[in-house]
């Protein structure tokens, strides 16, 4: 107990597996926390100092790590404690130690993570002084070797890195000892494990030697965070925590990037939580997700590529085209794709094959799954032999099957070979001459017996020699008392029996000395055979590991093109400009999880049309239609095609999405509190080549309130200078309807809906024009609202109608200077248009057409003009 206790001390808050035996055991506290989650029985062992019981839990070794997995996904910390010496080597007891800590983030069994799931440790250390403060992260993927480090500076500071942390969803937060880095944890997705440690492993210096000593390099220079102090504080400081739980060299994390956002869409956590892009906003990690709708990838590499193409959109127009070509060549080259698939149908998991390889804790089956993937490697390179495009070709270069690595493999590992080395039977026969006279003598020693016993009799001529085995004497000759005088000198008396003698001889107890030993034999030659090749196939590791990037990249495009080819999606046109036409677009979730047709619909927004309002009946479509813009964005900027009849897309830098309420009782913000800081950030850090979708802003307060905020928001983002990026405002404030023909670029469209006889059928179609009935009332009906209920809510909705309609509806005050009249204004909107209009220049329809809209901008606000008109003066 006081080796446990003394490595429990150095454990600290983790729960210590012991190992005794043939069992792990925990006690004290640990027995009773680890008994909960594991469910399994509380027993004592012995009494403590005082003489109480001490509690005690335990689980066969065998089956550990199945419990280890349990404790660490309900955010428990695992040290495990092994026997490092063989049992009896000593007086005292055998020695033990900590070989490893299992967390959330640094866990590896192949059972706890998921194929398509990262597992990111964050660390954040914060420098700088009050003038200058500085925010340093790192993010490192312990089961990929993926290391990325970020510096954040200003006001600012925590906002761009919760951004940034979106794209990664950590597990884990790393952080100095003192005030918990509250921010970041509350923009955490899946409330991570917060760890803390020692303040000297963030400072700047301590940091940069841990760094310089893993890299084995003179500087930091070519990571490109030699000037970044906070940067390399973070980074170090993960390294150093990585170090203490995995007790191990990381030699997998062979390089540190500095996070690049300038060459991606940022998106933040309140977008991709609004876009339901990785979990639905019920919280659901499954169902209906972006993610899941295009994830048809083959392997885990795949997988996990997808999802961080996914958080980080690309922004140059090159790469996007290129990636567009790669899946436009599979989709149409069925032969080729369909080739590319059978090649990437059972890859193994290289990726994390080599992480666990680089640890030193990849198993004898492991290593045959790494040459199985290097065989995959170069029939997927043969394959992309007739590949065309630039990306494939690429591709075709980067995959290296390393021959050398993958024979040494295949002419080590036997076949069948176990999952553990301690299991025995790893090393093919053949490898080491002495390896396989041990196994003749443990496995076959009853042969050589046999052989031996013919020669004695022969050497003797004593036709009854036998060599039997005793559990006391061993093996001996046994001689019948007949045939003593024949007996040579060589042979020793063991035992007199009533009949017969028994005899050694020094070849005899040689022999027995060596089966005795054969088996430890064997399992140190084994282990000897096997730790070579670890060092030699780890030597691979940075090789390996690009393999596995190029093989990922391969299974992202043939599962974006097997999408699209099912799916029916389109190339969208890229360019570098304003509009985005979309032709029959869909919602790419929506159609796939639903089985209603899905009713597809157009969209243009140009410089003359950037601001669309978008009015219509609760479950009518708005949002639908709102987030199916959004994520084309994203889906053609991560490089995959779109679900539309035809798609001409912008290359917008930001996409922000502020839909829905929900309260944030955590951090006791109310709904409309919620709603007005996303809106409050969408506007400060939106620019012209933005896409926003507002999705009934002002809801959460009183209906003046909110219509005056949303009026007020409406106006600034067409009146801002340089700002008129396109966006999608769907309300249930008809009033806003009016701002068409006041503000240029501003456009009414509705979703249609029909009613009969008190039934609403939704269309779902988006039209040209506003509406000004939501049809609440139907939309309650069909929702199960008692018949009563509804029937008094017309009668009130009656008289509030009647109400409104005598004495007028409130409208936001007029600015100063500015006509008190939308009707006025709206003329004046149709002035100007028609005198930039050129007769000469177009057609008779397109006239029409012209005709037609400036008629629509006015009869909205003639009639808004008319209700104003009917308020009566103040205080009347």
């Amino acid at each position: 107990m006081r080796q446990y206790l003394d490595l429990k001390r150095e454990a600290e808050d983790a729960i210590l597996f012991f190992r005794m035996g043939d069992f792990y055991e925990v006690f004290f506290e640990d027995a009773q926390q680890a008994a909960q989650v594991l469910n399994i029985a509380v027993t004592s062992r012995q009494k403590s100092a005082d003489g109480s019981a001490i509690p005690m839990a335990g689980v066969p070794h065998h089956a550990a790590e199945t419990y280890i997995a349990r404790l660490v996904r309900a955010g428990f910390r695992v040290a495990v404690c092994d026997q490092v010496e063989p049992a009896g080597a000593s007086r005292s007891p055998v020695r033990r130690e900590i070989v490893r800590i299992a967390t959330p983030a640094t866990y590896l069994d192949p059972g706890y993570l998921a194929d398509s799931e990262a597992a990111y440790l964050m660390a954040a250390a914060e420098l700088g002084t009050a003038q200058r403060p500085l925010l340093g992260a790192a993010w490192v993927d312990l089961s990929t070797g993926d290391f990325t480090a970020a510096e954040f500076g200003a006001e600012t500071r925590f906002r761009e890195c919760a951004e940034a942390m979106s794209a990664f969803r950590p597990r884990e937060l790393l952080a100095a000892e003192g005030a918990p880095p509250r921010a970041l944890l509350a923009a955490a997705e899946g409330e991570p494990l917060l760890t803390r440690r020692p303040g000297f492993w963030f400072e700047f210096e301590h940091a940069r030697e841990t760094l310089l000593r893993h890299f084995g390099t003179a500087s930091l220079e070519s990571f490109g965070v030699e000037g970044s102090p906070a940067a390399v504080a973070a980074a170090g400081a993960a390294i150093s925590y990585l170090e203490e739980t995995q007790r191990a060299r990381l030699a997998h994390l062979v390089a540190l990037k500095r996070l690049d956002t300038s060459g991606r869409m940022p998106l933040d956590p309140v977008t991709l939580r609004n876009l339901e892009i990785f979990q639905t906003l019920s919280g659901a990690r499954t169902g209906a997700t972006l993610v899941e709708t295009l994830d048809r990838t083959c392997t885990g590499m795949g997988a996990r590529l997808l999802r961080r193409r996914l958080a980080g959109p690309l922004l140059d127009r090159g790469f996007i085209r290129e990636r567009h070509r790669a899946v436009d060549e599979l989709t149409r080259d069925r032969t080729l794709s369909n080739a590319v698939a059978e090649a990437l149908g059972n890859c193994p998991d290289l990726e994390r094959l080599t992480s666990r390889v680089a640890l030193r804790v990849a198993g004898p089956r492991e290593y045959l799954k790494v040459a199985e993937a290097l065989s995959v490697a170069e029939t997927l390179r043969e394959t992309l032999g007739p590949a065309g495009t630039s990306l494939l070709c690429s591709i075709r270069e980067r995959l290296d099957p390393l021959p050398p690595i993958r024979r040494r493999i295949e002419e080590t590992v036997a076949g069948d070979a176990p999952l553990l080395l301690r299991e025995g039977g790893v090393i093919r026969p053949g490898v080491s001459a002495e390896l396989d006279e041990l196994r003749r003598l443990r496995f076959h020693g009853h042969e050589r017996i046999r052989d031996m016993e013919a020669q004695e009799r022969q050497r003797t001529g004593i036709p009854s020699l036998r060599i039997r085995y005793k559990q006391v004497f061993g093996y001996t000759i046994e001689v019948g008392k007949g045939y003593a005088d024949r007996v040579p000198e060589d042979y020793h008396r063991r035992q007199t029996l009533v009949n017969a003698e028994r005899y050694v001889t020094e070849e005899l107890k040689e022999f027995e000395a060596r089966v005795a030993s054969a088996e430890d034999g064997i399992r140190e030659f084994e282990s000897q055979l096997f730790r070579a090749l670890e060092a030699e196939v780890g030597a691979a590791v940075p090789a390996i590991l690009r393999t596995a990037a190029a093989l990922g990249e391969a299974d992202v495009a043939l599962g974006l093109a097997n999408t699209a080819f099912s799916r029916d999606y389109v190339m969208p046109e890229m360019h570098a400009g304003f509009e985005i036409e979309v032709s029959a677009g869909r919602h790419p979730v929506v159609e796939a999880v639903s089985d209603e047709r899905f009713v597809p619909n157009d969209l243009r927004l140009d410089e003359g049309c950037f601001l669309m309002i978008l009015t219509g009946p609760n479950m009518g479509g708005k949002s639908t239609f709102l987030r199916q813009t959004a994520l084309h964005a994203v889906m053609a900027q991560m490089g995959s095609f779109v679900p539309a009849a035809a798609a001409r897309l912008p290359v917008v830098d930001r996409v922000f999405a502020r839909v829905g309420a929900s309260d944030d009782l955590s951090r006791g913000r109310s709904t409309f509190l919620t709603e007005m800081e996303e809106t409050a950030h969408i506007l400060h850090h939106t620019t012209r080549r933005s896409l926003v979708l507002l999705d009934e802003v002002g809801r959460g307060t009183a209906t003046y309130d909110g219509l005056s905020l949303a009026w007020a928001i409406v106006e600034h983002i067409a009146r801002a200078p340089g700002l008129q990026m396109k966006t999608l405002f769907a309300t249930h404030y008809h009033e806003l309807t009016a701002l068409a023909a006041a503000e240029r670029g501003v456009v009414n469209f509705h979703v249609e809906a029909k009613e009969h006889r008190d039934e609403i059928v939704f269309l779902r179609q988006v039209a040209p024009g506003g509406t000004n009935r939501s049809y609440g009332i139907q939309v309650a009906k069909l929702a199960g609202i008692p018949a009563a209920v509804v029937q008094r809510a017309g009668e009130v909705l009656g008289s509030l109608t009647e109400e409104a309609g005598g004495r007028g509806a409130r409208r936001p005050p007029p600015e100063p200077g500015v006509s008190h009249s939308p009707l006025e204004r709206a003329e004046r909107r149709v002035a100007e248009a028609l005198r930039a209009a050129e007769p000469d220049a177009i057609s008779p329809k397109e006239a029409l057409d012209l005709l037609y809209r400036l008629r629509q901008q006015l009869e909205p606000a003639a009639s808004r003009t008319a209700r104003m008109d009917s308020v009566p003066p103040e205080g009347a």
